[in-house]
């Protein structure tokens, strides 16, 4: 006899199965590398011998040699004795290659009925052997098939399952924990300027990417801002657009504590937080802190063309200079007010994690009016003895009432010891193959550097 089976999804559950999101103690630490560690308690009641244990709603990109079930302390006379990962979840070809070779009847649009052996199907035609010979049908005509009763169990959500051993019947309390792709997070900063840009007002969100194919319900949330070594390279996910911003009523004072752990920082979250799948949700965790800045104008590596020079904002992150908390990484977007009032975007740049009392340098794009050229107007050599190159920088501010700080970078690439011979600014040796000038331009105004650099090539 055969049996209607229809290509929606069915509910099966077992006595011994109940969801993830039932479960107790929900907790999850994300990483910055897109792997987050889930830990949940299980509540079980098991009878003396060997029992079976199934839990469903699991995230479907779960590593599953990272799973671990573990009874509770002081929680003894039980053992685990098999676990198992069921991902090979059901869907309309997965269903059709359990009946190869069965007899199946196919009902095409029309009302007509093709009875036969399954030989074989794609996504575009299915093959049957029938009394009369092969039929080939086109899926695209097909409204149903109907197929006999499934000889094995059809799993409809990502399950894990356990083969446990008590040594007598009673309810079981059992640790579980397990890694899963598809977790991530990220600092994004916001940052304005003053009108007289020697000060910035910064604030951040934490934004939190979902992607492992499972939700969770009002999870303790910790996230680790630190670089952890891995055996192998994390496999990298496509996030979804939507946005949701978390409600801030009802929430704690302090949204976010930070604090070291190992060597690195821990940031948990002081309320439970709901992450859909497939959701970007942004959780404020630094309040807006205002920091005092230096900008500057950097030229660095110039060659005869004139370029514009980069712009750059610099401040220590430490309480005396406003902020002093640990950063993690992430980008900053900085702002400033036009004269509209309106806020205006004026560059953003990557900041690295950044430790309290670390100076923090933001380059925010390339200055219009601020220029350079670097000129070599002399070289001079004598083989296995020296080597004398004379440089010519020339700086222009054309701003009508700015005066432009900068600094000049000049690269030494080549080894060996090596002498300032004239110069007519002071400099600084940043390194043994480095050193900076530092200027300051007036409006409307020109300046020209020059130096002679000589290496020792004996």
């Amino acid at each position: 006899m055969l049996r209607v089976i229809k290509f929606t999804i069915p509910t099966i559950l077992l006595i011994t199965t109940l969801s993830a999101q039932a479960e107790k103690e929900l907790r999850i630490t994300v990483y910055n590398d897109g792997q987050g560690l889930v830990k949940t308690q299980l509540q079980r009641d098991l009878t003396k011998g060997v029992s079976s244990i199934e839990l469903t709603d699991v995230a479907s990109s779960l590593i599953p040699t990272t799973v671990k079930l573990s009874p509770v302390q002081n929680n003894t006379g039980i053992r685990i004795i098999e676990q198992n990962y069921r991902y090979d979840l059901v869907n309309q070809d997965q269903l059709l290659k359990k009946y190869l070779e069965a007899n199946v009847e196919v009902v095409l649009q029309n009302g007509e009925k093709v009875t036969g052996s399954l030989l074989s199907y794609n996504g575009s035609v299915i093959i049957l052997k029938t009394r009369s010979g092969t039929e080939v049908i086109q899926r695209l005509f097909v409204a149903n098939i109907k197929c006999p009763e499934p000889q094995d169990r059809l799993y409809v959500k990502p399950t894990l399952s356990w083969l446990v051993e008590s040594s007598k019947s009673g309810n079981y309390s059992m640790d579980l924990s397990y890694l899963t792709n598809g977790l991530t997070w990220k600092a994004e900063y916001v940052a304005t300027l003053n009108d007289k840009e020697d000060n910035l007002n910064l604030s951040s969100w934490i934004d939190l990417n979902n992607f492992s194919g499972a939700a969770y319900q009002d999870a303790k949330l910790k996230l680790v801002a630190g670089t952890l070594h891995r055996a192998q390279e994390s496999p990298q996910f496509a996030f979804g657009s939507e946005v949701r911003v978390q409600s801030m009523r009802a929430m704690p004072k302090k949204l976010v504590e930070e604090r070291k752990f190992f060597d690195y920082h821990i940031y948990e979250v002081n309320y439970p937080v709901t992450i859909a799948d497939k959701e970007e949700k942004q959780i404020q965790w630094l309040q807006p802190k205002d920091a005092r800045v230096e900008k500057r104008y950097y030229y660095e590596n110039g060659n005869e063309q004139e370029s514009n020079l980069d712009v750059r904002v610099k401040f220590k992150n430490d309480k005396a200079s406003g902020i002093g908390e640990p950063l993690p990484a992430g980008i900053v977007r900085v702002f400033k007010r036009d004269t509209d009032g309106a806020l205006e975007l004026v560059g953003e740049d990557k900041l690295d994690h950044t430790s309290v009392d670390d100076d923090v340098t933001l380059t925010l794009g390339e200055a219009f009016d601020v220029k350079g050229t670097r000129v070599v107007t002399n070289r001079e050599s004598k083989r296995e003895k020296f080597h004398r190159e004379t440089v010519e920088i020339t700086l222009k501010n054309r701003m009508d009432k700015e005066s432009a700080p900068i600094t000049v970078v000049e690269n030494f690439w080549a080894y060996g010891e090596w002498e300032i011979k004239d110069h007519t600014d002071p400099f600084h040796k940043r390194s043994a193959k480095s050193i900076e000038f530092n200027i300051t331009l007036a409006p409307k105004s020109e300046k020209t550097i020059t130096y002679t650099l000589e290496r020792d090539l004996r």
